[in-house]
């Protein structure tokens, strides 16, 4: 990790934990509290890539739960103690001539196209497979290239599982495609907020459209999770709402159904769902979401 990176990682984790704070203390009101909870939740993400960044530059292994526990429950401080152990356990077993890891500064190069183990061309079931019991580190670390192939919802959790894996050169590798998947799925709703803030009123609808859809990929591929997950879908139903005053769409029907569906509202998606029906999407496209909206309807009433 860079020294600038770790300064602006930290100084975003710091910014955010303070303006939360400050909506905390400052007379808080329900919207207040929750906006300060999305800040905190991103100060939190930004504590456990520094000191998960951090460690992995010590030589150590990442230390994500512990991170995260501590940032959750002791921001600023929690962290910052967590930081100098880390720092500390890293120099003292330098110090004492402890064989660590090799730290890898140089990431394998990745291929246009994910390679074939042996002939065979690699599915989501065999990449699993080889993650968790091929004992040649060569042939994991191809499982992890092997990802690039599958789209985020399936490739994601896959490379998580890799971050645990016992050789070093795996954990990295995995790391790098995730963050890179993070990096550019970042990289586009910022493009897309650019864009939209300096377009013609002609042209705001297609990109809210757009943006919505960016963020929903987010959610889809897993990248996002608790309050962040919940910014985004949020994020996703006012830009949908933004695209329909020009006019109805099956396909932001389609979209709002999804995101109500993941937030367990099955009444609210079916109703999309009829919109989108009557909007002209295809009776096959949307049946299986109908049948995704009875599955939760049941576990619902299961659950009460």
């Amino acid at each position: 990790m860079t020294r600038a990176r770790g300064i602006s990682l930290a100084a975003s984790a710091l910014a955010a934990e303070a303006a939360a704070a400050l909506l905390v203390v400052d007379a808080p009101s329900p919207a207040g509290v929750a906006v300060a909870v999305v800040l905190h939740a991103a100060g939190v993400l930004a504590t456990v890539r520094l000191l998960d960044r951090a460690a992995i530059g010590l030589g150590l292994s990442p230390v994500t739960p512990l991170a995260a526990v501590t940032a959750i429950f002791l921001p600023v401080i929690g962290p910052i103690g967590l930081a100098l152990l880390v720092r500390a356990v890293g120099r003292g077993a330098h110090a004492a001539g402890v064989a660590l890891p090799p730290t890898i500064t140089e990431l394998p190069a990745l291929p246009a196209a994910a390679p074939d183990v042996a002939g065979e061309t690699l599915g989501q079931g065999a990449i699993a497979a080889r993650l968790r019991f091929a004992p040649d580190s060569d042939a994991r670390v191809r499982a992890v290239l092997a990802t690039r192939r599958l789209d985020g919802a399936h490739a994601v959790p896959l490379l998580r599982e890799a971050l645990r894996d016992r050789q070093e050169d795996v954990r990295l590798l995995a790391y790098a495609l995730l963050e890179d998947r993070e990096r550019q799925a970042d990289a586009t709703v910022r493009g897309l907020i650019a864009a939209l803030a300096a377009a013609p009123p002609a042209q705001a609808a297609a990109l809210h459209d757009r943006l919505a859809n960016a963020y929903w990929e987010m959610c889809y591929q897993e990248l996002v999770a608790g309050e962040l997950e919940s910014f985004a879908l949020g994020q996703v139903l006012e830009h949908l709402d933004a695209a329909a005053a020009s006019g109805a769409s099956a396909a932001r029907w389609l979209l709002r159904a999804r995101v109500l569906l993941r937030r367990g509202d099955a009444g609210g998606a079916r109703a999309a769902l009829d919109e989108s029906r009557r909007a002209g999407m295809p009776a096959r496209t949307v049946d299986r979401y109908l049948d995704e909206a009875a599955f939760v309807s049941r576990g619902a009433g299961w659950s009460a």
